[in-house]
């Protein structure tokens, strides 16, 4: 008995270093994905070297940083599935904590918001909409809100117990419609002019029966066979990415691509049959990835409106790298980890970890 609660104890420690991992991953994606700190000041003027660097970087932001999203989706949506079974009343409380994170990072984006324009948004139907569905309201510089990730989980959160309750069979039919729908739908969006916004729901919804798939057959898709199945279709759906950026100049969709979920369930897999040990640093990064995640785009804001003001004119004439990036990137690195360190003492410690 006691041999099999450490083999119990063990498996559930190499899950959640591996669940720390791909959180600590998915964050620092996303934070290159938004700051790019590497990026040529123009590609017009650059060499032939510096465009295979160049097509390089632009791959790797595109077709790998943003399986941020998705990963975290996985990771969350997995965990669901795991504790909703042995702990009905799980589901309330993680709808609570949601709902409360959701809540107070849209009233910090409205406060921002205001600190800079000098004003509220304008409160138009399209603004309200925006602000409920976590992208409004859009700050100079830096873009719209990015919550609309904890909106999205909310919905995914609330499809996932819908889901967990059907029979075996319906879930196995569901599961079918919803992953082969969702892809043909990307696959459809994507060789046509129709662009599907990083914030819908259309984006996310295939990783509420794919996660239920992956945490039931988790040691069967360890498998080599599919590994490199999956591999392979992530190969031949990026070259397709890049024929549609390069020769067609069309813009790509953000996370309603075949690649992206390849993608994404490659790095799953990859780190989760990783044998793991615990590393602070990992452990501390994973903890506060939603401070770091909430906090990042308004210290991007602070350091573009510095450089904008005071240090526009710096040039280096070894690079034709950006320089702007190059520098606000550790700027907003630093000082978000600095107020997130502090806020841990504080009351407002569960909203960023």
């Amino acid at each position: 008995m006691n041999e099999r609660l450490q083999k119990d104890y063990s498996m559930q420690t190499k899950r959640n270093v591996s669940f720390d991992a791909l959180k600590c991953i998915s964050i620092s994606f996303v934070l290159l994905w938004h700051l790019k700190p590497l990026k040529f000041e123009s590609v017009t003027s650059i060499n032939a070297v510096e465009s295979v660097i160049n097509f390089a970087i632009s791959f790797f932001y595109s077709n790998i940083t943003l399986t941020a999203v998705p990963i975290f989706f996985l990771v969350s949506l997995y965990i669901f599935y795991q504790k909703i079974e042995n702990n009905s009343s799980y589901l309330n409380r993680r709808f609570r904590h949601l709902i409360s994170l959701y809540i107070f990072w849209s009233i910090v984006q409205v406060f921002i918001f205001y600190l800079i324009a000098g004003s509220l948004p304008d409160f138009t139907l399209k603004n309200i909409i925006g602000i409920l569905i976590g992208i409004r309201p859009i700050l100079p510089l830096v873009g719209p809100s990015v919550f609309y990730f904890l909106f999205n989980l909310i919905v995914l959160t609330l499809l996932a117990f819908i889901f967990i309750n059907l029979t075996e069979k319906k879930r196995f039919i569901v599961s079918i419609l919803i992953v082969s729908l969702s892809l043909l739908y990307f696959e459809i969006t994507s060789i046509t002019d129709f662009y599907l916004p990083s914030y819908r729901i259309e984006n996310f919804v295939i990783y509420v029966p794919l996660s239920y798939i992956v945490q039931s057959n988790i040691k069967q898709l360890f498998k080599k066979k599919y590994y490199y199945l999956l591999i392979c279709a992530y190969t031949v759906f990026s070259i397709q990415d890049v024929y549609i950026q390069v020769f067609k100049k069309e813009l790509l969709n953000s996370y309603g691509r075949v690649s992206i979920v390849f993608g994404a369930l490659i790095l799953f897999f990859y780190i989760y049959k990783l044998d793991l040990k615990p590393n602070f640093i990992i452990n501390k990064i994973s903890k506060y990835s939603l401070g770091l995640y909430a906090l990042h785009k308004y210290f991007q804001y602070l350091f573009l409106y510095i450089f904008d003001i005071w240090l526009s004119d710096i040039r280096l004439s070894w690079t034709k790298l950006s320089i702007e990036n190059l520098l606000v990137f550790p700027a907003v690195l630093f000082s978000t980890s600095a107020i997130i360190y502090f806020l841990r003492f504080t009351k407002v410690k569960k909203f960023v970890s």
